[in-house]
């Protein structure tokens, strides 16, 4: 059975956790797109020095994003206020 968030913290965790996989999940497809996004020029892959990793870590930070926002929606489907309240710190970091 499908919930939907019961409150206004609770549609945030939604929001934020469904942004995370949406921005994630665009991250694994095509890392350059989401680099462009953010508003980083984009450098193909020949432009790109030797021993350049942005794109290793974009899909890797891309993944840990899916997972997380993976979270955020469960937690705000099963208003979870626990988690809401340990969260707090670390989105307003993020």
């Amino acid at each position: 059975m499908r919930r939907a968030p019961r409150s206004p913290s609770g549609w945030t965790m939604a929001v934020f956790g469904a942004l995370a996989v949406l921005l994630g999940i665009v991250g694994l497809i095509a890392p350059d797109a989401l680099l462009t996004v953010m508003g980083f020029t984009d450098a193909q892959g020949s432009e790109r020095p030797e021993g350049d990793h942005t794109l290793v870590f974009v899909t890797a930070s891309s993944m840990a994003a899916v997972n997380m926002g993976v979270y955020y929606v469960l937690a705000a489907c099963s208003d979870w206020k626990a988690f809401f309240r340990w969260t707090v710190p670390f989105r307003l970091l993020t």
